[in-house]
């Protein structure tokens, strides 16, 4: 699959979720962020902003995938 120019929003700033933000923008996609958490563990170490909060519309807003790290508990 080609990740070029698709608008990607990767669920959880964890581990998982750095790892998975960083490979697809060296694949050329647009990426965005969001945890659920007040501070994920890892957001600081992204080239992205990280949205923190609740998922709402504008979280998915324009997007053309999203990424769900495994870690995130399943009732988000």
């Amino acid at each position: 699959m080609r990740y070029e120019n698709r608008h990607v929003v990767v669920l959880g700033a964890g581990l998982t979720g750095k790892s998975l933000a960083r490979y697809l923008i060296g694949e050329g996609a647009q990426v965005r962020v969001a945890d659920t958490r007040a501070n994920p563990p890892f957001a600081r170490e992204l080239p992205v902003p990280v949205a923190t909060g609740e998922f709402t519309d504008a979280t998915f807003a324009g997007a053309d995938m999203i990424a769900i790290s495994p870690g995130l508990p399943k009732d988000q």
